[in-house]
């Protein structure tokens, strides 16, 4: 019964009602999202639309699926972590862990969309398969031990749980970061050898469009990492959505 006791009342001082500066950041980042969120759910439609012509009715390709993946779970995690800020919502285990699961369907989506861009060019098929299983596999593995970690240092199960999240939250979030790093990096590179570097020229805007973009999702990578340094660990959270609308758009 004592702690039982203790849990509520560990999230009745969780449920406590945002900081303006809290909500301010919040505002400012889901007003950006949106703006880019238009703009991607737009070219998603449109490359939705190509693939139902092309393959006559069928869409059963699973890069449109790992799009709309993506733009769905950022809207609905955008959608929980806001109702949590503003209260209907409690922050227990349950919403810990849907909006855990969300971000991991985010991240699993984001890394497989950015390699099926380069294996699209990859001469070699296989190397293509291994990318992605091992991506998946190595990113499966940080997620899990981020479930074991993440949820019971949120709900202050004890000491040893918050001083383990302080630390390996910031590492997993570096890992993501460089997996991101290299995965779009050999996709510039692959483009100017398969591409550029042949003669089709015509490709250099886009990859100068690409490099920017990239650049800025990474910097927004590194504004998530310093965020983790806020007391309520959703506004990190609602940050890294505008980070991975700016990876998608790209």
């Amino acid at each position: 019964m004592a702690s039982l006791l203790a849990i509520r009342s560990i999230i009745e001082k969780r449920n406590e009602i945002s900081s303006e500066t809290d909500l301010s950041i919040i505002s400012i980042t889901w007003g950006f999202t949106l703006g880019f969120g238009f703009l991607t759910t737009w070219t998603a439609m449109k490359q939705t639309r190509h693939m139902w012509k092309r393959r006559n009715g069928h869409l059963n390709h699973p890069y449109i699926w790992m799009v709309w993946a993506e733009l769905v779970s950022s809207l609905a995690l955008s959608i929980v972590c806001w109702l949590v800020l503003q209260g209907p919502l409690t922050l227990n285990v349950y919403s810990l862990f849907s909006i855990l699961s969300l971000w991991v369907i985010q991240v699993h989506c984001l890394f497989q969309i950015i390699i099926n861009r380069v294996s699209i060019l990859m001469v070699n098929r296989r190397r293509a398969s291994q990318l992605k299983i091992g991506t998946f596999v190595g990113i499966l593995l940080v997620n899990i031990s981020v479930f074991c970690i993440w949820i019971p240092a949120k709900l202050e199960v004890n000491d040893t749980y918050e001083k383990l999240n302080v630390v390996w939250d910031r590492i997993e979030k570096v890992i993501i970061l460089i997996v991101d790093a290299l995965l779009n990096g050999y996709f510039i590179r692959v483009v100017r050898q398969q591409l550029i570097k042949p003669g089709l020229t015509k490709y250099q805007p886009l990859v100068r469009f690409n490099l920017w973009m990239i650049m800025l999702s990474l910097a927004m990578d590194c504004l998530i990492i310093g965020m983790l340094s806020l007391k309520n660990p959703l506004v990190y959270l609602m940050v890294s959505k505008l980070a991975i609308i700016l990876v998608a758009s790209s």
